[in-house]
């Protein structure tokens, strides 16, 4: 298969990247690495990502990177950290002017959606995937790489808490004697927060409702809510890690309203429970333990629609 993608990539000279919106640190990480990747290679490549991106990925450049010198059309698509076309937002335009397409994923829903797919459920990260590649054919792998490399892994594993096998210890290993900046991903991934996200913290906290036996731990935020920490959506997404260090709790939730009638959702689970259960249920995905999902309701309707699927997923794990 990695054969198949260096032939698409020798006969390409302008080439596209995609990745899912709201994009996460593996999404940002392995889009800005091939850029760079191709790039040595004398390639003309452009990132095309939804926006807003949250500013804790700034010090991957993103600026530098995202969203800039794009063509009308292009030789060839590279889709990473995407199950579906769906989720490329309004950047799906310049999937259609691509000639050609690759899918490298590691979403167990992917839907093998381009010319070459490279789907590896088995691992972490689309990260993990393409430092596996890029060791396999030699590449060599800058300060930068090594920096985006590292944090898709680190991030989709959560500081390796989630989905996380030997080889991503490895792998992490070698990334940092390659020059990943360690002390810049785990602030910006882990610590890093504005006196707003502070104060938004307060609030989801104090609003914070236990279902099932304190098995399920649930955040719901208006979008007056927003306002009134001065926070967008994006910067809900420390969130969900507060209700998941609960030791009761199996199935967290942070639902926050968007529009009258959407609503962004990230789903948590532990031990037999299934997240991924939970968004598919609105039609969404992502990991066994860390999905996400969007409800097209309003508020009020959207919170009992969300109340259900928790407890169908209850009831599911009390009949193992």
């Amino acid at each position: 298969m990695i054969n198949k993608i260096l032939k698409e990539i020798d006969n390409a000279t302008d080439i596209a990247i995609f990745a899912h919106i709201n994009a996460d640190a593996d999404a940002l990480g392995s889009s800005i690495a091939f850029k760079l990747y191709l790039e040595s290679l004398g390639k003309n490549v452009a990132i095309c990502i939804d926006e807003p991106i949250h500013k804790n990925f700034d010090f991957l450049n993103i600026v530098k990177h995202i969203n800039i010198n794009k063509l009308n059309k292009y030789d060839l698509a590279i889709c990473l950290d995407c199950p579906n076309v769906k989720r490329f937002g309004s950047q799906i335009r310049y999937y259609y002017r691509c000639k050609r397409s690759i899918n490298i994923d590691h979403h167990i829903d992917n839907e093998n959606y381009a010319k070459v797919n490279y789907v590896n459920s088995k691992m972490s990260s689309t990260c993990s995937i393409l430092y596996a590649m890029f060791k396999k054919i030699g590449c060599d792998i800058t300060n930068e790489m090594a920096t985006c490399l590292y944090a898709g892994i680190v991030g989709d594993t959560g500081r390796f808490k989630y989905n996380t096998t030997s080889n991503d210890l490895t792998s992490g290993a070698n990334l940092l004697k390659l020059g990943a900046d360690i002390d810049a991903i785990n602030y910006n991934l882990f610590s890093r927060m504005s006196i707003n996200e502070f104060k938004l913290l307060q609030l989801a906290l104090s609003k914070t409702q236990f279902l099932f036996e304190n098995k399920v731990a649930c955040i719901f935020l208006t979008i007056q809510d927003l306002i009134n920490s001065n926070c967008e959506i994006q910067d809900t997404h420390f969130l969900i890690d507060y209700l998941m260090n609960i030791d009761s709790v199996k199935l967290a939730v942070v639902l926050s309203q968007e529009k009258h009638d959407e609503c962004k959702v990230s789903v948590r689970s532990k031990d037999e429970y299934s997240a991924q259960n939970v968004a598919k249920y609105f039609g969404g995905g992502g990991h066994i333990k860390a999905s996400g999902c969007r409800i097209f309701n309003e508020f009020d309707k959207a919170i009992n629609d969300m109340k259900n699927a928790l407890e169908i997923e209850v009831n599911r794990c009390k009949e193992l």
